[in-house]
């Protein structure tokens, strides 16, 4: 998954905010004051890395899903881990951590590409409202590796982030889901304003979320670097005094 390389930032949660008040479930667009514009299927693709050809993520709405836990991580959580066909992301971290620890097999290692690959979509592309499960229904999917990252995941993270647009516009709904890691992409790609500056230039098999990333983790660094340098001369003041 192109994924992979855009490791873990903080959402603007201001921006999100606003972004679900300009949204109009009825045409599926932000309504902005100069027109309207959306997030599209070539957004995802650039932003994001993730395929649009291949099979449809469809399948079951209801299963046996500690027997599927089982057949595919080789683990059973407890009942109080699996409510209504989620799984607790807790229990993915707790049991698949420390990596090059336990992987001595090729049957291990799928089990761990699974559970890598479910917490991804769980915490970062397919997330609930709680942030704390994944739905187990996109698991069985994972069943042969090789199929599933050739199937339509472009689309199926574009869908629910439609849907939970939908749904956060009621009055009752404080938190969204969805992907919120794509939502502050695709404003910072399409309002530059918004954007760090600067992103460095492109790399091929590298989506373009990964630069942005990349340069607001650079000025981040910077940042810090400045307030231990200030630290330091207000030490060494303070010493000599």
């Amino acid at each position: 998954m192109g994924m992979a390389h855009i490791i873990y930032f903080p959402v603007d949660n201001h921006l999100i905010f606003v972004l679900v008040e300009r949204w109009r479930p009825e045409t599926y667009t932000f309504h902005m004051p100069f027109d309207e514009c959306t997030i599209t299927l070539e957004d995802v693709a650039m932003l994001l890395g993730l395929k649009i050809s291949g099979a449809p993520i469809t399948g079951y709405a209801t299963m046996d899903w500690g027997a599927l836990v089982q057949r595919l991580l080789r683990m059973t959580p407890r009942k109080s881990m699996l409510p209504s066909g989620r799984l607790r992301m807790s229990w993915i971290d707790q049991h698949f951590s420390n990596v090059s620890e336990h992987i001595h097999s090729q049957e291990q290692l799928e089990r761990y590409t699974r559970a890598f690959i479910l917490r991804i979509m769980g915490g970062y592309l397919l997330t609930d409202h709680s942030s704390s499960f994944v739905s187990l229904k996109y698991l069985s999917f994972l069943e042969d590796l090789d199929v599933c990252g050739q199937m339509s995941w472009r689309s199926c993270v574009l869908t629910n982030m439609y849907r939970e647009l939908c749904v956060a516009m009621n009055y009752d709904h404080k938190e969204i889901g969805g992907s919120g890691i794509l939502l502050q992409l695709w404003a910072w790609y399409r309002f530059p304003f918004l954007a760090p500056p600067h992103p460095p230039l492109s790399t091929f098999h590298v989506p373009l979320g990964a630069r942005l990333v990349t340069i607001l983790l650079v000025i981040d660094l910077r940042i810090n670097m400045f307030r231990i340098n200030l630290y330091i001369e207000e030490l060494m003041v303070f010493l000599f005094l």
